[in-house]
């Protein structure tokens, strides 16, 4: 049976360096944190007309990382033929040069210290995907169910030939060094386990017989001194082996909830009871419609803050 998402046929998954993962591990969780954020997000496809600052900002940084190790490529992705670094970074910020500048000159800083970095660049913002039997569960009622994650970078390491996985973050400093990576929340982080599982399950499909050794996160400043940490992340085991169990958990509860959607059914503002609405980061993007007073209000607050994308996904 082919793969599907929702029940639709898989036609084509994404390939742009600025864009999220069709149905990835951000959309998964989501579904767990909050009905009403997963709607939004994943299924009207809202996204805000001015991201947080720290959010353009990555997303810069993470252009000038994608175009530069591109052209390591055999071949160059059909993104980097389409358009130019400076035209896609014009569309992610239009109006704040200093900004635009400002990951360039990171980016350069970055280069210098990893001029002659062992490993060679394989895939850049690329999307993987397996199905929910390819992860474990080949009697699952969902197992032609489909699920995605985007790397920012995959390498080949030097000598064993090893696959690893880099993913870009980047963040502002308090003090004079980077958190450990090690012995911090990277160790049960859902990302890391999630794109490994999705990745290695690819790679075994393809029948390539080297393995995906790791998850290592680059860290970057956003502004000067620029300073930069590269850290591989141990995944704890007892996370990693559970992956398969919480994607089928997730597949059963956003068929439900779009069951439920279809029913004309309204989304919970659960996130609440999880303390989502309001994190390290600040509040949640939708607050300001999950708390206006009427209806008229939450679409004024839709209608002027936030832009929306076609998801595919049918109602």
């Amino acid at each position: 049976m082919p793969a599907h998402i929702l029940g639709e046929p898989l036609v084509q998954l994404r390939s742009n360096p600025d864009g999220p993962s069709t149905r990835g591990g951000h959309r998964l969780q989501s579904i767990a944190t909050c009905e009403m954020h997963w709607f939004l997000r994943y299924v009207l496809g809202c996204r805000e007309v001015f991201p947080k600052p720290w959010l353009v900002q990555g997303t810069l940084f993470h252009l000038c990382a994608a175009y530069y190790y591109a052209e390591q490529l055999v071949r160059l992705p059909d993104w980097a033929l389409e358009r130019t670094l400076t035209q896609r970074m014009r569309d992610v910020c239009p109006h704040i040069e200093e900004w635009r500048q400002g990951a360039v000159d990171c980016f350069a800083a970055y280069k210098r210290e990893h001029e002659n970095e062992p490993f060679r660049a394989i895939a850049v913002e690329v999307e993987r995907w397996a199905t929910l039997g390819e992860l474990g569960h080949p009697d699952h009622h969902l197992r032609d169910e489909l699920v995605t994650c985007k790397n920012d970078l995959e390498v080949a390491l030097p000598e064993t030939g090893e696959i690893g996985i880099v993913d870009f973050k980047t963040q502002a400093l308090h003090g004079s060094s980077f958190p450990s990576a090690v012995d911090g929340a990277w160790r049960i982080d859902w990302q890391a386990a999630y794109n490994l599982t999705i990745t290695r399950a690819h790679y075994r499909r393809e029948g390539i017989k080297e393995p995906v050794r790791g998850f290592m996160i680059v860290r970057a400043t956003r502004k000067p001194p620029f300073k930069f940490d590269r850290s591989v992340v141990p995944v704890a085991q007892g996370i990693y082996t559970q992956v398969p169990g919480l994607v089928a958990l997730a597949l059963e509860n956003e068929n439900r909830l779009l069951a439920s959607l279809r029913r004309r059914e309204k989304p919970r503002r659960d996130g609440v009871l999880r303390g989502a609405c309001y994190s390290r980061y600040g509040a949640c993007e939708f607050a300001g419609v999950c708390s206006a007073p009427s209806v008229e209000a939450k679409k004024s607050e839709l209608e002027t803050n936030f832009v929306r994308h076609d998801t595919g996904i049918k109602l």
